[in-house]
């Protein structure tokens, strides 16, 4: 039974503003979560870039270091050798992907490691006195992000021969 006044239910007027309200609420929300995984995604990007630069630097200076002769060219696919004080050789090469460190030992046995930087990175790589430098630089692109440069810095042993 009813009593006067009261009423049992809400009306349909009611039913469509929470539905209205609901569904701004929701669009807002999926909008808000697209742009927060968006940067996410992004900042993950750059952070790989970082660690990448940063494990490279160690390896190009480990190399550098322990040199007995460095040979460096200006550009074009083999950007760095060095020939280490146990023998063998190591070689930097650029990729389209990035830069290449190939290894060989004295006896011929060998291997590669790779450092992938987004496509279109140069690198090059020069010297002032004892000092080597690598260097590559990506231009601003929509799957690469801003443009950037990672510039690595290593001195040579007294020791080493440097040549041009």
């Amino acid at each position: 039974m009813n009593c006067r006044g009261f009423r049992r239910g809400a009306s349909l007027v009611e039913l469509l503003a929470v539905i209205a309200a609901t569904t701004v609420v929701l669009g807002v929300g999926s909008a808000l979560l697209h742009r927060t995984l968006s940067l996410q995604a992004a900042s993950r990007g750059h952070l790989e870039h970082d660690r990448t630069a940063l494990v490279l630097g160690r390896q190009v200076r480990a190399d550098v270091h322990a040199a007995r002769a460095v040979d460096v060219t200006p550009a074009g696919p083999r950007v760095v050798r060095i020939e280490p004080a146990g023998g063998g050789r190591i070689d930097w090469e650029a990729t389209p992907r990035g830069l290449r460190r190939v290894a060989t030992g004295a006896a011929g046995h060998g291997h590669r490691e790779d450092y992938r930087f987004p496509a279109g990175t140069t690198w090059e790589a020069d010297r002032d006195g004892a000092v080597v430098r690598l260097r590559g630089t990506g231009t601003a692109g929509p799957r690469t992000g801003p443009a950037y440069d990672v510039e690595i810095l290593a001195r040579l042993p007294m020791a080493a021969e440097v040549r041009p």
